[in-house]
């Protein structure tokens, strides 16, 4: 996704990959966190995810950076796929404690 502007800084070392294998080696279904304040895009990305071809379950959704958190940590996502920019706690803040608490989520 393209950064926005002034965005740079908050977003340091939060977009690397961190490689585990291929989607087509996954003995299971990715579990997948989706987070966004709205409702129609988090749907839309859930929607998304159904229809591709590799493996993947979307295990819960979070509206902010302190839900997504909290859904995390109760869920053990593969994956979160988050908003940047969201009211109250950025994205890139969220995702900051995420990595720090699970360190094997993508």
């Amino acid at each position: 996704m393209p950064m926005l502007s002034g965005q740079g800084e908050e977003a340091q070392g939060l977009l690397e990959i961190r490689p585990r294998g291929s989607l087509s080696a996954l003995e299971r279904p990715l579990r997948v966190l989706v987070v966004d304040d709205d409702a129609s895009t988090r749907a839309g990305v859930g929607y998304y995810l159904r229809e591709m071809e590799a493996p993947a379950t979307v295990v819960g959704e979070a509206g902010d950076g302190p839900e997504a958190i909290e859904r995390a940590r109760a869920l053990h996502p593969d994956l979160v796929i988050m908003d940047a920019r969201m009211r109250g706690m950025s994205g890139f803040a969220a995702t900051r404690v995420i990595r720090e608490d699970l360190p094997e989520t993508q």
